[in-house]
């Protein structure tokens, strides 16, 4: 019966075996178990100051928001983003937003119900199915689409404020879209499990928090030129959208997927 159990037991080390292990390193007796050489004990030691430091930066208080569940973080991602232009539209409106509250009620919420698919999505988890190629282009070309659209609509786009229509005014607008597009790209970024190592979620972040800063721009200028929408706050979502790929590409070396 003894010779039974060794024989099922194959290549693999038994009790008795194990026993004879003592005094020597585990290392070196899986090594010899398994036929497979032993590391050397310096790198041994690198692998182990790595966990170490990799288990020390998960204890920060920043980075504890990565252990948070799913839908959690989705919705903290999600309020990050529609916080942009909720805090815009109460805070500095522009002057025309009551006379035409149909209107401005339809336009946030076009962007609104996009933002509310680019922004959970890019914090799905590994273990859900893989998003069809053809629907994440589709989401992030409407959220490109959207401010080229919203500066060819008659009414968001009148000349009643022709005179504040400066190169100034419109550097002003688009420093302050990419300012308030970063802001929900670092909490997504503070949420991120490892998610943003691909590049179809590194862009629904980006276009989602770009839309969010497009759309607190028409809520908050008083220009409505079309030259003035279409470049000074249109761009800004192209620049957020290539900036966060390019950035997430070469820096970390992001898939594809």
């Amino acid at each position: 019966m003894a010779e039974q159990r060794r024989s099922n037991s194959g290549s693999g080390p038994g009790a008795d075996d194990l026993e004879t292990l003592e005094g020597r390193s585990i290392a070196s007796a899986l090594g010899e178990a398994i036929g497979g050489s032993v590391p050397p004990a310096e790198e041994l030691e690198g692998l182990r100051a790595a966990v170490q430091a990799d288990l020390a930066a998960e204890k920060r208080p920043l980075a504890s928001l990565r252990s948070l569940s799913t839908p959690v973080r989705i919705a903290l991602g999600l309020a990050a983003i529609l916080v942009i232009p909720l805090v815009a539209v109460l805070v500095a409106p522009r002057p025309d937003v009551h006379l035409h509250p149909l209107a401005f009620g339809a336009v946030a919420l076009s962007a609104v119900v996009l933002i509310c698919v680019l922004g959970p999505t890019s914090l799905r988890g590994y273990q859900r199915p893989a998003l069809l190629r053809g629907i994440f282009g589709s989401v992030v070309a409407l959220a490109l689409v959207w401010p080229i659209v919203i500066g060819f609509l008659p009414i968001l786009s009148t000349p009643q404020w022709v005179a504040g229509d400066t190169v100034f005014h419109g550097i002003g607008c688009f420093s302050t879209g990419l300012v308030l597009a970063v802001i929900p790209l670092v909490v997504l970024r503070l949420l991120d499990r490892g998610e943003h190592r691909s590049l179809s979620r590194v862009g629904l972040a980006a276009a989602g928090a770009g839309l969010a800063a497009v759309l607190s721009l028409e809520l908050m200028c008083p220009v409505t030129t079309r030259a003035h929408v279409l470049a000074a706050h249109g761009l800004v979502i192209f620049a957020v959208f290539g900036g966060y790929l390019l950035l997430r590409r070469y820096r970390r070396g992001a898939t594809v997927v």
